[in-house]
């Protein structure tokens, strides 16, 4: 499956890129390895917002996200468990990277097993996204924080999610040493949503700023505020997380 993402992935960044009137639309995709689970997840996502350019804008969602170990009633990840998503929704956004939203739409199964039934999906929350030093073409530090809070009926759940990154670009910008902690937390107090982690990577763009790029991650966690964990699950872990990401406006 991590083989087959990176094709998928490779073919994506061969596509042209041509000038558009509205780039506020964007497609995220990634694939990783968890050790600490003996998982692969891969999940894309892509979200374009329709209509003349405004604040408050109506957008479509298409999502798709699969994972190795999803089983019937397990969630191993909130964000990948074998389902395809279609949906429409309303957006107010603003140039400093703070976006509120509200979105409805349906949830297909792929494959033989999701986590939770296919139906109906609604999403609500708001997020901020800031980086800096990351645009003047002498700076080689540079660091982004992004910040979330969101409802998913599919889950019944609240999840709040933090993460500051900061790193410095070697060898050319083609690498990136880097130094990520995020805290996520959540409504229903699972285990795999209650967490907090310190990961020191190295990153590689082998084509350049807008392609793939690929990472070696390092990370150290622990899960936070008691929640019951299956039998053998210490409070405070390692795990080391080969992934691949790729971003384009749209």
């Amino acid at each position: 499956m991590f083989v087959c993402a990176f094709a998928l992935t490779l073919v994506l960044a061969a596509i042209p890129t041509f000038a558009r009137a509205d780039e506020a639309g964007y497609l995220y995709s990634y694939a990783l390895s968890d050790a600490r689970y003996d998982d692969t997840l891969v999940s894309l996502d892509a979200t374009k917002p329709v209509g003349p350019a405004h604040p408050f804008r109506a957008y479509v969602d298409v999502l798709a996200a699969q994972d190795s170990r999803t089983a019937n009633g397990t969630l191993p990840q909130v964000y990948a468990d074998n389902y395809a998503l279609g949906a429409v929704g309303i957006q107010y956004t603003r140039p400093t990277g703070f976006r509120a939203f509200v979105q409805a739409g349906f949830s297909s199964r792929l494959g033989s097993i999701a986590a939770v039934r296919s139906g109906g999906d609604v999403r609500a929350g708001i997020s901020l996204y800031r980086d800096w030093l990351a645009q003047p073409p002498a700076a080689k530090e540079y660091g982004n924080l992004y910040a979330s809070t969101t409802y998913f009926s599919r889950y019944s759940d609240w999840i709040a999610y933090a993460q500051l990154e900061t790193g410095k670009h070697v060898f050319g910008r083609a690498f990136d040493l880097f130094a990520r902690g995020t805290v996520s937390l959540d409504s229903q107090a699972h285990y795999y949503s209650n967490l907090a982690e310190l990961t020191l990577g190295l990153r590689y763009r082998p084509f350049g700023a807008n392609g793939p790029a690929l990472s070696l991650e390092r990370v150290a966690g622990s899960y936070l505020r008691n929640t019951a964990r299956p039998t053998g699950t210490a409070a405070i872990y390692d795990d080391f997380r080969p992934t691949i990401t790729f971003g384009r406006n749209l």
